[in-house]
């Protein structure tokens, strides 16, 4: 009787039990809590993935100063002789006797210290004159840049090299030169040193 009881009042439990769990059911593990899953800051990845700043290589591909050689391009000191230090000495070059050619080619002009021996150790200034035109009687413009000022003279070398068969080692046979090398003293830089040059002799 007691027994019975017992599993009367067991079984009222048991239902009461079942009930209350199909009423709220099953309270969760905190295991199976899966608000981990919720990985909001680890998906995301803004500031991962945000490579701005790497990206960003403005620095790095605007290579304007790299590339900005305007320095290195610009060799107008290199050209134009002008620019050089030193006094010039300008001219004209004339011709007394007849070419052989056509009267076109080249004036090559050297200015040299006839206090120093030794062939180009000598030469302290010089230039070439090309196309120049010597088939009239007009005279053909030059000037030397670059001499350094002193009060001794220095000695000109020219010749007009007709055929461009020779170079600044001095005339060949047929070229026009003078008979008498020029002296010519350049005391300041500037004015120019003004020296007329008449070729009067061909060269043998």
């Amino acid at each position: 009787m007691r027994i019975a009881n017992l599993l009367r009042t067991f079984s009222h439990l048991l239902l009461l039990l079942v009930g209350a769990l199909a009423l709220y059911g099953c309270p969760k593990n905190p295991g199976d809590d899966d608000s981990g899953d919720d990985d909001a800051v680890d998906d995301d990845d803004t500031v991962g993935d945000d490579d701005t700043v790497g990206d960003d290589d403005t620095v790095d591909d605007d290579d304007t100063v790299g590339d900005d050689d305007t320095m290195g391009d610009d060799d107008t000191m290199g050209d134009d002789d002008s620019s050089l230090p030193g006094g010039s000495v300008t001219g004209t070059v004339t011709r007394s006797v007849e070419v052989s050619g056509d009267g076109f080619g080249l004036i090559f002009i050297t200015i040299s210290d006839p206090l120093v021996v030794g062939g180009p150790k000598s030469i302290v200034a010089e230039t070439t004159v090309t196309a120049a035109d010597l088939s009239g009687n007009d005279g053909v413009p030059y000037t030397v840049y670059g001499v350094p000022p002193r009060a001794d003279a220095y000695t000109v070398e020219v010749f007009f090299d007709e055929d461009e068969s020779g170079g600044k080692g001095g005339a060949n046979t047929g070229d026009l030169e003078v008979s008498v090398l020029p002296q010519v003293a350049v005391v300041a830089d500037d004015p120019p040193t003004e020296l007329n040059i008449v070729l009067d002799v061909v060269a043998l």
